[in-house]
């Protein structure tokens, strides 16, 4: 049985389909999908409905992500108090992207899963690495860090497949992993295949996204062109700044002109 293994899409519609159009040529039994398929490309609505299309074709065992935890917060909640002006910006642009069909879809995941197919050894999906759960079965897979690994700790095998949709290995493009394996066989496969970044990255200059205070989408170009993960060195860095100053560092707390700063020392 081969299953692809996708994870961390964050909106990337272009990543996507390039990917599933590989994955439809290397005889793929089911997909697993590992979370964060929305925010910061400004493509999410897409990306759920190819996710449903997708989902047509290959059986799929699919969990929600820290992402999709972030947009069914704010839509449950009564205090709507992210705005363009504040560092929440680039998420607001992805719910305003949704309807309410899409968070009805993304409400329904659950936060883990384990696969139990018989005469397979079982998998416990999860989007962050997890220690503490699904211990009886043989494999983890999770997503979240945009970076490929793969490990062995107390006889079970931890795989993360990077990110379809932002990758932060080092090398630009997209990520996934294919998983074989029966009862007395298993093989574990990264791929890092190309795709046109430019198409993500005109579609960013020209949407709202550019328009949030913060420049999100600068750090996101610099992060698809490079592979480096630049919005975690631009929070950081931020941090940093704001610790220099004597500011607050709590993210929803630091003025704009520290987040200006940072992004000038970092040229993003």
């Amino acid at each position: 049985m081969r299953f692809a293994i996708l994870s961390d899409i964050h909106g990337n519609i272009f990543a996507l389909k390039e990917c599933i159009k590989n994955i439809d040529r290397m005889n793929i039994d089911k997909i697993i999908w590992c979370g964060d398929y929305i925010t910061d490309i400004p493509k999410s609505h897409e990306v759920i409905e190819f996710i449903k299309n997708t989902m047509e074709k290959y059986e799929s065992y699919i969990i929600r992500g820290n992402r999709e935890n972030y947009i069914i917060e704010y839509y449950t909640s009564n205090n709507k108090n992210w705005t363009m002006e504040n560092r929440k910006g680039p998420l607001l642009c992805a719910y305003n992207e949704l309807n309410k069909e899409d968070m009805e879809f993304i409400s329904r995941l659950p936060e883990n899963y384990i696969i139990d197919i018989p005469n397979i050894p079982k998998i416990f999906i999860s989007h962050k690495r997890n220690y503490n759960d699904g211990n009886d079965c043989m494999y983890k897979i999770f997503g979240h860090s945009h970076k490929q690994y793969i490990f062995e700790r107390e006889s079970i095998k931890y795989i993360n497949p990077g990110s379809v949709g932002l990758a932060t290995g080092g090398r630009p493009g997209i990520e996934f992993a294919v998983l074989e394996i029966n009862q007395n066989y298993h093989k574990i496969e990264n791929y890092n295949i190309q795709y046109d970044i430019n198409k993500p990255i005109e579609l960013i200059k020209k949407s709202m996204l550019d328009k949030t205070a913060i420049k999100w989408g600068n750090a996101l170009i610099k992060l698809m062109k490079t592979g480096i993960d630049y919005p975690d060195l631009y929070i950081k860095e931020t941090q940093k700044i704001a610790k220099e100053h004597g500011v607050d560092d709590d993210l929803d707390k630091i003025p704009m002109e520290v987040w200006n700063e940072a992004r000038k020392s970092l040229n993003i």
